[in-house]
Parts: C-alpha cells; structure tokens; sequence
C-alpha cells in the first residue's frame, strides 16, 4: 500500500501526464472541438484536485495525530 507522500506524488503526476494528453488530442482536433477538450481538462483538474485536497487533509490530520 502507497504512503500518503506516495499517493500524493502519483496523483500530481497522473494529473499532469493526463492533462498533457488532453491537449495532445485539442491540438489534433483543432480549433473544431477545444471547447469540448477545455472543459474536460477543467473538469480533469477538479476531479485531481478535490482527491489530492483531500489526501492532504488526512496528512495534517495524521501529523497532528502523531505529535500527541
């Protein structure tokens, strides 16, 4: 099983690498479709970031948890 640390690190990876491929396929498809691609690249972003907000609060809680 991953760390905390290691989820975090996988995560902000993950959302990058596929961030890059969704604009890979925009710049394929032109200017016809990025309105569909923008807002699954937001939408990408939001999914990620809401997981990784979370994951940092079990970390701020666990580190809490630690020092008592």
């Amino acid at each position: 099983m991953l760390t905390l640390e290691e989820q975090l690190l996988f995560l902000e990876e993950h959302r990058d690498m596929f961030t890059k491929f969704l604009e890979q396929f925009q710049e394929q498809f032109g200017e016809i479709n990025k309105g569909i691609f923008i807002q699954q690249i937001d939408h990408n972003h939001f999914c990620y970031d809401s997981v990784l907000a979370s994951i940092r609060e079990l970390q701020a809680l666990k580190k809490r948890q630690d020092e008592k």
